[in-house]
């Protein structure tokens, strides 16, 4: 519905413009002419002042311009601003959670084991014996 509404008013606006459409190869060529030091002087006025009429443009007037300001009337009673009005902020305490319990599993006691048999104690032998067999001949 926004699209037709939007189609709608561009159709609208584009038929009521009183713009003449011309190719960008006429309009090249006038400003050139107009542009051109061998164009007599009278000729780019009257160059520009019909360009100016088929692209409805108002002339530029340079100068001093008037501006007028409408007169208000003066008001019976001085105006009064009043302070404004701010809300005090508003302070939102978040809700209390407590934090989730957890529940272990009882810990199984260990099985006693039998006590371990005694061992001999470390003697002086070597860790590592070498065994050499040379044939002698």
């Amino acid at each position: 519905m926004k699209f037709f509404v939007a189609l709608v008013a561009l159709v609208g606006v584009a038929v009521a413009s009183p713009a003449r459409f011309l190719h960008d190869g006429q309009l090249s060529a006038i400003l050139e002419a107009i542009q051109s030091p061998l164009t007599d002087p009278a000729t780019a006025a009257l160059l520009e002042q019909q360009l100016q009429e088929l692209l409805a443009v108002d002339p530029i007037v340079v100068g001093p311009g008037v501006i007028e300001f409408p007169e208000l009337p003066p008001s019976p009673e001085p105006i009064v601003i009043p302070p404004p009005v701010v809300d005090p902020p508003t302070v939102i305490t978040p809700p209390i959670v407590n934090p989730p319990v957890v529940v272990l599993p009882p810990v199984p006691e260990p099985i006693p084991q039998p006590a371990p048999e005694a061992q001999p104690e470390a003697s002086s032998a070597p860790l590592v014996q070498l065994i050499l067999n040379i044939n002698q001949a």
